[in-house]
């Protein structure tokens, strides 16, 4: 299960759940300046005492937690660039943000932009007809970002639950663009459910 030299303490990690301690033992194995990991924030207190009291290790130093919140909001930030980047590729994109902004999404956050960017067409389509007499070009790009991140989590991966996905795209929503655009994201959501 695990290395025994990676973690001398074994018969401590008993208590903690086996993903928690398998992520943070992938982490600490590699020789990886910083990993992200996405765990809630029960998990991140959890992982962060055991790394703190067992390993005698600082948990900001190797491992940056993020939230499934974070992490859409950082997939969000992305295909919001990407919108504007259509030259580029979807890998540029994620390198030019890793590079200048110093940011490192989560394996969630990664999964959310890549998969969104490569169901762009397919997604868009959707939308265009969900957003009765609105050219995708009129959409405002925040609301459109967050129509494609929350309509590929609810098209493209079954194991999200539907509240939660549109929850968070309302409120990314909410958070950068205007109160009005709540409405419309909220209306266009609503029925490529139904469609």
């Amino acid at each position: 299960m695990f290395d025994k030299g990676v973690f001398p303490c074994y018969n401590i990690m008993i208590n903690y759940d086996y993903f928690i301690i398998k992520a943070i033992a992938d982490c600490l194995s590699g020789d990886k300046q910083g990993t992200h990991i996405c765990f809630n924030k029960q998990e991140q207190k959890r992982a962060k005492r055991y790394l703190k009291c067992v390993l005698n290790i600082s948990p900001e130093k190797r491992i940056t937690f993020m939230t499934r919140r974070e992490a859409r909001e950082s997939a969000l930030c992305l295909i919001y660039e990407y919108s504007y980047n259509n030259e580029k590729t979807p890998e540029e994109v994620y390198e030019q943000a890793v590079a200048v902004r110093e940011e490192h999404p989560s394996a969630f956050a990664k999964q959310l932009y890549f998969g969104t960017c490569e169901h762009m067409p397919e997604l868009d389509e959707r939308i265009a007809v969900a957003a009765d007499n609105w050219r995708i070009g009129r959409i405002s790009r925040v609301s459109l970002a967050a129509l494609r991140l929350c309509a590929f989590e609810l098209l493209y991966m079954p194991g999200t639950e539907k509240e939660i996905a549109i929850n968070e795209a309302l409120e990314l929503t909410r958070k950068y663009d205007d109160e009005k655009a709540v409405g419309f994201v909220n209306g266009v959501i609503g029925k490529i459910i139904n469609t």
